[in-house]
């Protein structure tokens, strides 16, 4: 069962020779756990990933059965998730599709569902309208401020913290009105496989599907590959768009995530007679205090 919704979309299976090669590096954590069991094949296996540097951490896989029993997935799902508080994460995320006979193993271990998708695919043959050329256009460093806003307007504030703007892979699309004002855009995970795409698109603008269609025209180096559409459930207005174009839509997945830790609120702010009285502080700054490190010897 994959739970990486993007690497199955752009480099199909973490199990596949080439993307077990290419997870060697020293830029992603990774951590692999076997459950075994009496019979060799009914252990259960899983994956989880993380890229340093980041808050999150992912859950690429697990291999176990709808029959197998719910406690030992329990015990390998906790198991990965311990793995991952040794990388400084703060949660970890997946994707799960809603009827999966595992999805109340993941409630036990206390994740959460925080929004739910589709993955749409378009045939080729249902845009035939000529694209307006000037509609879509990569972005720049001069569009982050209104790509923000529209990000901030649309996503519920809840989530902002799990659903960044952009994933920063490579540069997107940006879509502009008459009035040369931005009124979506679009982020782009690109992969040998497949083409991942999250549209972000403000209703006013979400009455025709050609903008679905004119965002596909303009993609760079499409290729052959296939491009599937991400929907969030915080943006109905899409979904309608695609059933006008009779896209194929796959069976809806929940997207869930377990905290690691909790954020806390400082009530009170930390009072320094040295600010106070106007004058400059003189003292070293605070560094961090690195890990396994021993206390200096006193004589």
């Amino acid at each position: 069962m994959i739970l990486d919704g993007v690497q199955a979309v752009t480099h199909g299976s973490p199990l596949a020779f080439i993307n077990l090669i290419s997870s060697v590096t020293p830029t992603l954590d990774r951590q692999s756990i076997i459950i075994e069991s009496e019979k060799a094949h009914d252990a259960l296996f899983g994956q989880v990933a993380h890229s340093i540097g980041s808050q999150f951490a992912r859950l690429k896989f697990i291999i176990a059965d709808a029959d197998d029993d719910q406690g030992k997935v329990v015990v390998l799902l906790e198991e990965l998730c311990k793995a991952t508080a040794h990388w400084g994460a703060f949660c970890v995320m997946c994707e799960l599709e809603a009827n999966s006979p595992l999805f109340e193993a993941f409630r036990r271990v206390d994740f959460n569902v925080w929004a739910k998708q589709y993955i749409w695919q378009i045939l080729p043959q249902i845009c035939t309208k000529k694209p307006v050329a000037s509609a879509w256009r990569l972005w720049n460093s001069s569009d982050i401020k209104a790509m923000r806003a529209l990000h901030q307007s649309l996503v519920p504030k809840l989530f902002h913290n799990l659903e960044p703007m952009t994933r920063r892979n490579m540069l997107g699309l940006v879509h502009m009105d008459c009035k040369n004002s931005l009124t979506a855009y679009v982020d782009l995970v690109y992969g040998p496989k497949g083409i991942w795409a999250l549209p972000i698109i403000h209703p006013d603008c979400a009455d025709d599907p050609q903008i679905i269609c004119d965002m596909l025209a303009a993609l760079p180096t499409p290729g052959r590959r296939k491009v599937s559409i991400c929907v969030r459930s915080y943006q109905p207005w899409l979904e309608h768009l695609l059933e006008q174009l009779d896209a194929e839509r796959s069976p809806e997945q929940v997207l869930m995530v377990k905290y690691l830790a909790l954020r806390q609120k400082v009530n009170a702010s930390l009072e320094l007679a040295e600010l106070k009285n106007g004058r400059a502080e003189t003292g070293l700054p605070v560094a961090h205090i690195e890990k396994n490190l021993t206390p200096p010897h006193l004589p």
